[in-house]
């Protein structure tokens, strides 16, 4: 989780600085937004192993009403 979430900062970090909106655009669907969802993979992982009270914020279930 922690390197996932470590190459997420990085990936961000590295955004192009241009006025060119297509290229910052291609940047984040190629590197920022797979580096997300691999993160996210972590997240749902952790979301199903961590109890519920020790879980601080609402988990999909709770969300799409499923309890």
């Amino acid at each position: 989780f922690i390197e996932r979430l470590q190459r997420l900062d990085q990936t961000r970090a590295e955004v192009p600085d241009s006025d060119d909106h297509l290229v910052t655009a291609k940047y984040f669907r190629d590197s920022v937004i797979p580096s997300m969802q691999e993160l996210r993979a972590s997240g749902d992982e952790l979301e199903v192993l961590v109890d519920t009270r020790l879980w601080p914020m609402p988990k999909y279930r709770d969300l799409l009403h499923l309890n």
